[in-house]
């Protein structure tokens, strides 16, 4: 069959060389591999370019696939005068045109290859459709029953994006995305090592025609099919490159000649009672301050600069692979946004590196004005950072400037990166969402019709959290810090410390407009704010408990959660062995992810290595002491370093939340009838410290945490139907993991109940500082990690929620009036110094 010549031959031999590094995707591989076994395989390729054929063909062949035995208009390329050396694919036999020769192997099933267009000519950028004829072929023998499979393939060489404003060069070279042959050679040359092959799902032609809705000509239906191909493979490109980049200037111009956008500011004018030019002023210096500057300069600047710290201060990304299929499967239909958990400004870096290694266009990142200091916030701004004011209700200009931003990047097919708590996490748990930006962003994305848009959530996981020295000075009373690139990095202190390893999961993606559907919302219903905002709030919290869902449980997490679970300030190195293999088998079971180095769970051996680097990691600052009396290696916590260890401990809380609560109900009376009541009540006052359900005003599952303490031997069902208390230890060793919010809300309902009048926020929140600090010099406070400033903030918006205070203003608070005669918080009070007095 073939006929290929010598130098056809060395050619073949010299791209395998030049290749040699290069592995195609496995999913590449089987999924063409399946598609040729269910007719014969018709090889589509966007632009007509030897280079991406030779390319092509490279992996078919590595793949052990059958190789391409004749390519369709390859003889119009620069070669033409030369082509006897390509003459295996280029040249039918002669005396027979092109498409019968085309016809023939189609139906012999032998694979062929075809193109759509061809480069622009020179000083011109439009491309050119090289014509329906070969698409027309296909056509035609899929309706007289020829089973033709359709692969769109699409050859990415490099990284860099095509521009929509090219210059000089693209003008005589080529376009990038249809580059001429000496730009084709140069791009091959540059990019060969971040060469990618994607395809887009084949199309069974006999399938595809059966469900067109009425016959048409066939050469009419080969246009069709040719514009569907055609923007398949422009999908796959983006998902890999991304949009077109464009300057601010003509970001601007774009977004101001919206007539949307027009409408919306016309609207503000006229509210305002401004003129409309003004308003267009403030708008645009609005867009100034917000819009990013996206260079992929930037973006390789950043990877090469950050490749060198991941491997300095952390021991390596791990990342959940199969999750992250499914964000590049959601990447190919459209744009995805990205909800990740927030503990550190490195998590602003971490998502683009890991979409930058997986061949991901990288996100555009929703951050603080407060980080556009120089001269990290130009850096930051290039690569793709956009900047927005920490409160802007109220401001409906910067709403509409915001929203029309939002929904351009949406509309150019961006991926979108919100940190939905608001705020990096002080406390290392998850913070309650907040809805504002993501509510403009929902709003922008669902007046987008016919897009495909996904919402990811994604846990980031921090063995050891840069800013942890930082977080606790403020839970502890201190002052925020203003942020420069001294207080990001901790200078020579960031680059001589290790934080261990890095956690990336993904939850499922949710499609916007199904999600939309569900909820019964869209943009015709955005004017009804109550079930507006009511939906956000739903999409909120189901994607903070799918970040919960995928925090995996950390060796520093518990080894954290099981020096604070006993009872003691030392713990011998084997105890401490055998608490963490514990709660790592305990964590499995209530179905928590496990990091590598503490997977699989119920093994024989506890997990020594992943202790002893814990152990490591926390002592290397003192948060722990390792001494060795008498020959056993003790581990021992300062009381004042507790609130150290709490941070972690606090990242896989919520695993063992619902058994630690049910835990705390039955210490607190016998009753089981009364148990539901006695956790719920606790669930309550405690709802702005954990997420309980994908619902914002969900309770735990008493049923599921009981279930899971009769699993253990916690507790046993007696004959009478009573509960009875098999364990006491395990039972306390749950308990316990809650304690720190015992002891808080009792030492802030003491402080509420001194308070006589009216107060400002800050000054009672350093009136329970105070008062927590007394108590543990008296020793009644036996948890010091109590002495959080969160959680004393956490308890007065529960007590607001419940009836017990009032607030005045935005910073004011006093007792109700209902409160104060009801004596309330002494019963609640008391009930908690009852408990607390049971967990000592």
């Amino acid at each position: 069959m073939t006929r290929r010549t010598w130098l056809g031959r060395v050619i073949v031999w010299f791209v395998g060389l030049l290749l040699r590094r290069v592995r195609p995707d496995e999913r590449w591989a089987e999924g063409v591999r399946e598609a040729v076994g269910r007719g014969s395989p018709v090889f589509v390729l966007r632009h007509l370019s030897l280079i991406d054929f030779v390319a092509l063909d490279h992996f078919l062949r590595g793949a052990g696939l059958p190789p391409i035995a004749f390519v369709y208009g390859l003889e119009q390329w620069f070669f033409r005068p030369f082509r006897w050396i390509f003459r295996a694919w280029m040249r039918p036999p002669r005396g027979v045109s092109p498409e019968r020769h085309l016809a023939r192997l189609i139906r012999r099933g032998v694979p062929v290859c075809i193109f759509l267009r061809r480069r622009p000519r020179t000083l011109e950028l439009r491309t050119l459709r090289l014509g329906p004829r070969p698409l027309t072929v296909c056509v035609g023998l899929a309706r007289r029953g020829v089973p033709v499979v359709v692969l769109p393939q699409a050859v990415v060489w490099g990284r860099r994006p095509p521009t929509a404003e090219p210059g000089v060069v693209a003008r005589v070279l080529g376009p990038r995305e249809s580059p001429g042959v000496v730009r084709a050679v140069l791009q091959a040359l540059k990019g060969r090592r971040a060469l990618l092959v994607r395809q887009s799902d084949p199309i069974e032609l006999r399938d595809w025609l059966a469900q067109r809705r009425r016959p048409r000509p066939t050469a009419r239906t080969a246009r069709v099919l040719d514009t569907r191909l055609f923007h398949a493979m422009e999908r796959e490109r983006r998902a890999v490159l991304g949009p077109y980049v464009r300057s601010h200037a003509r970001q601007a111009a774009e977004l101001f000649s919206s007539a949307r956008f027009q409408r919306e500011l016309a609207a503000v004018a006229e509210h305002r009672k401004l003129p409309l030019e003004q308003v267009r002023v403030q708008a645009a210096a609005m867009l100034r301050e917000i819009a990013a500057r996206f260079r992929i300069e930037s973006i390789e600047f950043l990877a090469v600069v950050f490749g060198r710290v991941w491997n300095r201060i952390y021991d390596g990304i791990e990342v959940d692979h199969e999750g992250l299929r499914r964000v590049v499967d959601a990447a190919r239909q459209g744009s995805v946004i990205l909800l990740p958990s927030h503990k550190s400004h490195i998590d602003y870096i971490v998502m683009s590196q890991v979409f930058y290694d997986a061949r991901l266009a990288t996100p555009f990142i929703a951050a603080g004005r407060n980080l556009s200091f120089w001269p990290l916030g130009p850096l930051f701004r290039a690569a793709g950072a956009f900047f927005m004011r920490r409160r802007f209700e109220g401001d409906e200009l910067y709403v509409t400037v915001m929203r029309a931003y939002l929904r351009r990047l949406l509309l150019d097919g961006c991926h979108v990166e919100l940190f939905c708590e608001g705020t990096r996490s002080r406390t290392g748990k998850l913070l309650p969402p907040r809805i504002g930006l993501l509510g403009l962003l929902v709003e922008a994305a669902l007046h987008l019709r016919g897009r495909r848009i996904h919402v990811v959530p994604v846990s980031i996981t921090h063995e050891r959290v840069i800013e942890e020295g930082a977080h606790v000075r403020e839970t502890s009373g201190g002052t925020k810090e203003k942020e420069d690139v001294g207080g990001l990095f901790g200078a020579r202190r960031f680059l001589q410390s290790r934080y261990g390893r890095l956690h990336v999961r993904f939850g499922d993606p949710v499609d916007l407009h199904d999600f939309a559907a569900a909820a019964g919302v869209g943009p015709a219903t955005v004017a009804d704010r109550p079930a507006w905002r009511n939906a956000v709030r739903h999409l909120a919290f189901r994607s903070s408990f799918a970040v919960n869902l995928e925090t995996p449980a950390t060796p520093t997490a518990l080894v954290a959660a099981a020096l604070l679970g006993g009872g003691s300030r030392s713990v011998g190195r084997a105890d401490l062995e055998r608490r963490v293999a514990r709660l790592r088998d305990w964590a499995a079971e209530l179905g928590s992810p496990l990091a590598a180095a503490l997977s699989p769970p119920h093994q024989t051996e506890p997990p020594h290595e992943a202790v002893r680097r814990a152990v490591e990691l926390f002592a290397s600052d003192g948060t722990l002491d390792v001494t060795g009396p008498l020959g056993e290696t003790l581990v021992t916590v300062e009381d004042r370093r507790r609130p150290h260890l709490d941070y972690y401990r606090n990242g896989v809380l919520h695993v063992f939340l619902e058994p630690a609560l049910v835990a705390l109900g039955i210490l607190a009376g016998d009753d089981r009838a009364g148990l539901p009541g006695r956790v719920n009540r606790l669930a309550r006052l405690w709802k702005y410290e954990f997420i309980y359900a994908d619902e914002a005003d969900a309770l735990p599952g008493v049923a599921r945490g009981l279930e899971f303490l009769v699993r253990i031997g916690a507790v046993a069902n007696a004959p009478d139907g009573a509960l009875r208390i098999a364990a006491p230890s395990i039972l306390r060793e749950l308990a316990r993991m809650l304690f720190a919010f015992v002891e808080a809300y009792r030492v802030a309902l003491g402080v509420l109940e001194r308070t006589t009048d009216t107060r400002r926020h800050a000054e009672v929140v350093a009136r329970c500082l105070a008062e927590a600090e007394r108590q543990y010099l008296r020793g009644e406070l036996a948890a010091y990690e109590a002495r959080n400033a969160v959680t004393f903030a956490n308890v007065f918006v529960a007590a607001r929620d419940l009836g017990w205070l009032e607030f005045p203003s935005s910073d004011t608070l006093r007792v109700s009036s209902a409160a104060r005669s009801s004596e309330v918080l002494l019963e609640e009070r008391k009930r908690l110094e009852r408990l607390a007095a049971t967990l000592r």
